[in-house]
């Protein structure tokens, strides 16, 4: 598995999408653009609704990230007693390691990070190896069918972004089988930074082969990017201390700066008096 932010599988020339005759469903570049632009509608959507509308900078609280990940170089007594986490100033696409794990309390704004993180990278220009991030949430999952049915699941949703296109253009034929292709070849080639959530709202049994795909044997995600986020969990029996270690080297591993309550407060009161404003 590569580890760094190196292209993982060379990209096909998309020229070709532009011929005269060729569809639109059949372009990467059109399919990417058209997803990149309705899905940032339905974020900013999501997060209007809960933050309300406005500048974020006023209702939001961006969360301090820490990297926790076991320091490798030779440590100070006092640093060893006294662990301080280093603060990431780095935006996360430019860490080494293709996944990431997000661990944090209940209610610490797990789901709300993610989708503030998908809504800058869709307004900003597209990453030049990962221009889709898709936010999915494993909760979702059917019970008992672990990871089997994830990609489709993915496939099916990005389908249903791009579709809205549709529904504005009235004129505008698309064949679906065509674009789930387009879709499918996209994810083949590592274009997706996937944003997983809720790891922990599976059962057992379904959240161990959840991780072991993702962080362990790794056959579903392949060259493409992987932040998952999620509170502490335990897998019962069914996991052994040497795949829980495999999956833990294989993750970097990040962490919430506990907030200020002060600041909290004004943060709180600033999301408040917008959604009274937008109601």
């Amino acid at each position: 598995m590569n580890e760094t932010n190196e292209l993982p599988v060379p990209l096909p020339d998309d020229d070709g999408s532009a011929l005269v005759g060729s569809k639109r469903e059949e372009s990467r570049e059109w399919v990417i653009n058209t997803y990149r632009k309705h899905q940032q509608v339905q974020t900013s959507s999501w997060l209007d609704n809960v933050l309300g509308d406005g500048s974020r900078d006023k209702s939001y609280v961006i969360p301090v990230l820490l990297d926790t990940n076991p320091i490798r170089h030779r440590q100070s007594i006092q640093e060893q007693v006294f662990p301080a986490p280093r603060i990431i100033h780095e935006d996360l696409l430019m860490t080494d390691h293709m996944k990431i794990m997000l661990e944090a309390g209940c209610g610490m704004g797990k789901t709300t990070f993610l989708k503030y993180y998908q809504e800058q990278l869709l307004q900003q220009i597209p990453h030049p190896v990962y221009p889709l991030p898709v936010y999915f949430n494993l909760g979702n999952l059917l019970e008992g069918e672990g990871i089997t049915r994830f990609m489709e699941s993915v496939h099916r949703e990005m389908l249903d972004v791009v579709l809205i296109e549709c529904q504005e253009d009235s004129e505008l034929v698309l064949d679906e089988e065509l674009l789930l292709n387009t879709i499918k070849a996209l994810e083949r080639e590592g274009r997706i930074l996937f944003m997983l959530d809720a790891l922990d709202q599976l059962p057992a049994e379904d959240r161990f082969q959840v991780y072991l795909e993702a962080f362990v044997e790794d056959k579903t995600f392949r060259s493409n990017r992987l932040i998952l986020a999620t509170r502490k969990f335990s897998f019962g029996p069914l996991a052994t201390d040497s795949i829980i270690q495999r999956g833990k080297d294989a993750a970097f591993h990040v962490a919430f700066e506990k907030i200020d309550e002060s600041k909290r407060n004004i943060f709180l009161g600033e999301a408040q008096k917008n959604k009274e404003v937008a109601s």
